[in-house]
Formats: C-alpha cells, sequence, structure tokens
C-alpha cells in the first residue's frame, strides 16, 4: 500500500498478496498518513478508533464496523489511535465477480461507471448487507489465521483462491442486483420445481 507518513507516528503494517490481491492490516496512533493514486479500488475495513478520509472535495469516516470502498485518487488519512483492514484490487476482477454472479444479467457498462466514480462509498451497513459485511470479515479472519501458520499455511492459501469470494462478497455488497434473484435464474428454478412437482402427482 503505497502510504506517504505526513508527521511522526507508531505503525504497525502487514501485508498478503492473494492471487491479484493485496491484504494490508495497519495499526497507527495519532497520525495523517497520504494514501498515493493507484491502480484498481481499495475496500477499507474499520477495526478500532475512527480515521477521516479526505479525498477530492469529500471527507468520510471510517470507524469499527465501517467498510468503505475507495477509488484510486489520492486520500489523506487522519485519525487518533486506529486500526484497519484493506483490500486492494484491480477494478477488472471486481467487474469480472460481478459478471460472474450476473451470468446474463450483467450490465458491465453500469458497473464500470459506478466503479470509476467511486470516492469513499459505505457499504454493508443497512439490515440487507450487514451479514454480508460480517461474512466478509469472518473471511478475512480465516485468511489471517491461515497465514499466521506460517510456510505451509501461506501455500495453502494460494491453492484455496479464496480472493474469489471476497471479490464476490464486495461485488454483492456494491450492486444491489447481485443480492436478488435474478430472473433468468428465477425462471430456471421454477421450472425445475414444476417438473418436481409434475413427478410427485405421477406417482
Amino acid at each position: 500500500m503505497p502510504l506517504t507518513s505526513g508527521e511522526p507516528s507508531r505503525q504497525w503494517l502487514a501485508t498478503l498478496p492473494l492471487g491479484g490481491l493485496q491484504l494490508t492490516a495497519l495499526i497507527a496512533t495519532s497520525t495523517r498518513l497520504l494514501l498515493n493514486r493507484q491502480a484498481g479500488v481499495t475496500a477499507l475495513l474499520g477495526y478500532g478508533g475512527e480515521l477521516a478520509l479526505h479525498k477530492a472535495d469529500r471527507i468520510a469516516a471510517c470507524r469499527p464496523d465501517s467498510l468503505l470502498l475507495l477509488g484510486g485518487e489520492p486520500c489523506l488519512w487522519e485519525g487518533q489511535a486506529w486500526s484497519v483492514v484493506a483490500l486492494q484490487m484491480p477494478t477488472e476482477s471486481l467487474l469480472a465477480a460481478c459478471q460472474a454472479m450476473a451470468g446474463e444479467e450483467a450490465k458491465p457498462s453500469a458497473w464500470k461507471r459506478l466503479i470509476h466514480s467511486t470516492h469513499a462509498l459505505a457499504l454493508g451497513n443497512d439490515d440487507n448487507t450487514v451479514p454480508l459485511q460480517q461474512a466478509l470479515r469472518h473471511l478475512v479472519a480465516m485468511i489471517a489465521d491461515l497465514a499466521n501458520l506460517g510456510g505451509p499455511g501461506e501455500s495453502l492459501l494460494q491453492r484455496l483462491q479464496l480472493e474469489e469470494p471476497l471479490l464476490r462478497l464486495l461485488a454483492a455488497l456494491l450492486v444491489p442486483q447481485l443480492r436478488r434473484e435474478l430472473p433468468f435464474a428465477l425462471a430456471v428454478r421454477r421450472r425445475q420445481q414444476g417438473a418436481v412437482d409434475d413427478a410427485v402427482k405421477h406417482q
């Protein structure tokens, strides 16, 4: 994560590559940090303290249980004793997860515009999406546990390809359409159910 410290502080940082993604855990005391311009997007999970994000002409707050999606523009971070986990990913990877989940109902142009227009979009903070954010946090914790096993755990992480469910959870949080049963899938399920009902009738 390309960070530039704006003033003295105590920091702890750990990174973990996961497929085409990078996970970064960061704990810092009172500080100002500049996140330089970067390719792709970053999902920021808040765990402790409060962090103010100054991005373009907007300010967003990252608190415990917050989930923010950040575009690639430079961003100033200011806070008092805070901790976060950042999931950095290529825009194309997030779009591919959206398309894989949508199937024939995919709308890549609209999703690409949504991702590229994102400055600091809050996700997973309503009744419909809180369980998805919780699932995302559980998956991040599981990845951290496997990474703590050292060499064998890191090798296993790469083979498990856990970046895919991470991307799909983020896609579902970003695009409401992906949280609903899609028309094509619904039609298939109803057809299958009809076949089952016919078989039961003829027993």
